[in-house]
């Protein structure tokens, strides 16, 4: 993989907290100059275990680690959107997300600052 792909497109990754079952969703969305972008996606209406940045830590590491060629990454932006489903007339309509925050990580030699 090159290192400046930025248009292709990544499938999502459905992760579950130890803790409380509850499930989340993480997606690479590009990798340019070195940094890899990561979405993560929350519901909005569960409670989880772990703290954003605990869950931003472990999706940065899973795809650094991966086959996707993000081995030389040097530092990850990880984007935390939580989601609602809104009901309209008895039918769920599409989520609403919302931005909570972004996690800057640094990579160096295996270890996270």
């Amino acid at each position: 993989m090159k290192q400046d792909e930025s248009n292709q497109q990544f499938s999502q990754l459905t992760n579950t907290d130890k803790g409380t079952g509850g499930q989340y969703f993480t997606r690479p969305m590009a990798f340019k100059n070195g940094v890899l972008y990561i979405e993560l996606i929350l519901d909005r209406n569960k409670k989880y275990h772990q703290t954003y940045r605990q869950m931003a830590i472990q999706s940065a590491l899973h795809y650094r680690r991966s086959e996707s060629g993000f081995t030389a990454a040097v530092a990850a932006k990880i984007c935390i959107y939580t989601r609602s489903h809104l009901e309209q007339g008895g039918m769920a309509s599409n989520p609403d997300l919302t931005l909570e925050s972004i996690i800057g990580i640094m990579y160096q030699d295996g270890i996270l600052n």
